[in-house]
């Protein structure tokens, strides 16, 4: 009996943990010409110093505003998301470190420049102490990618000018009754 009970709390006490590594955008349904706000969260249970991640991305569908970038690493030495032929790729490194803890590594504007659907994938994951060249490799595990479909943005002009009018003449007509 006292080794089950002492199986079991080992089991309660060492409990697994992962650190995680997510993907979100604030709209799915985009126009073309519309921005789309992305943020890529990690979730770590271990200390790091040196950050790094690619995310893929359609760039024929979306490009990336680098006026956009923040991050709630910013008290790194450096922090930075670039944009690749294959979507953008971020590197932080701290020569102090980070504690374990949740963090929005970047968020960042997309613009939608045609139309199509895209999904957003972490393709390269590095994370670890002792710098960039000597990183100790943390397991990862991402989430389901995000998908967002642009759709083009098709706007008459003849019906633009219709309800253009329309509203003119609604609030003319509001005025008169107040």
């Amino acid at each position: 009996m006292k080794t089950l009970l002492i199986a079991l709390s080992l089991l309660v006490g060492f409990s697994a943990n992962a650190n995680i590594i997510s993907v979100s955008v604030d709209n799915t349904e985009v126009q073309v010409g519309e921005s789309v706000d992305a943020s890529v969260v990690v979730d770590m249970t271990d200390a790091f110093d040196t950050l790094y991640f690619e995310l893929e991305f359609d760039t024929s569908v979306f490009e990336y505003d680098a006026n956009s970038f923040s991050s709630d690493l910013d008290f790194a030495f450096i922090a930075e998301l670039t944009s690749q032929t294959y979507g953008v790729s971020f590197y932080m490194l701290d020569f102090i470190g980070a504690f374990p803890s949740n963090y929005v590594a970047s968020t960042f504007s997309l613009t939608a420049i045609s139309e199509g659907v895209t999904s957003f994938d972490i393709v390269s994951f590095v994370a670890g102490l002792g710098g960039s060249d000597t990183a100790t490799p943390i397991s990862i595990d991402t989430t389901v990618p995000t998908t967002t479909e642009v759709s083009p943005a098709v706007v008459s002009a003849p019906s633009a000018i219709a309800l253009f009018a329309a509203a003119v003449l609604a609030f003319a007509g509001f005025r008169r009754k107040a």
